[in-house]
């Protein structure tokens, strides 16, 4: 296994943050393992970069350690993922906040599978709500902006 390069580690890092900030409740290490499917050593390297940046917080300790969003008042706006509506209103809500996001990040955020959030942006690109761009060599989906 060769040693992940900067950016994996970052985007490892914001995918852990992104989880634990749109988690209703204190989450164990394991846990997030098992839902993003990363190792417990890639997790522990994530959360360390994530509590010196000050994005999130330690709750408990030993066994019972948790993880929850560090809301220092200053700093970033912490969001929860919206629960209220269609998934599809859901995405579009997603979206404005965010400004982009891959499937991967919109199922994380809804706890939904990919497959079936893939189907759902289809139908509202369709529907004309959001489109599909290539950022920084990423499929991403946007709003989509009429004229």
């Amino acid at each position: 296994m060769s040693p992940a390069s900067p950016k994996e580690l970052a985007d490892r890092r914001d995918k852990v943050g992104r989880f634990i900030e749109e988690s209703t409740e204190p989450i164990a290490l394991g846990a997030i393992g098992r839902a993003l499917g990363l190792s417990s050593h890639r997790v522990t390297i994530a959360i360390q970069g994530l509590i010196e940046e000050k994005r999130i917080k330690t709750v408990g300790s030993g066994s019972a350690t948790r993880y929850v969003a560090y809301d220092s008042g200053s700093g970033r706006l912490i969001r929860q993922a919206p629960t209220q509506g269609t998934p599809e209103e859901r995405i579009v809500a997603l979206l404005e906040d965010r400004h982009q996001a891959t499937a991967d990040e919109l199922a994380q955020a809804l706890r939904e599978p990919v497959q079936k959030v893939v189907e759902m942006c289809g139908r509202l690109q369709a529907e004309e709500r959001v489109r599909m761009s290539n950022l920084n060599g990423r499929q991403v989906y946007i709003l989509a902006v009429r004229v």
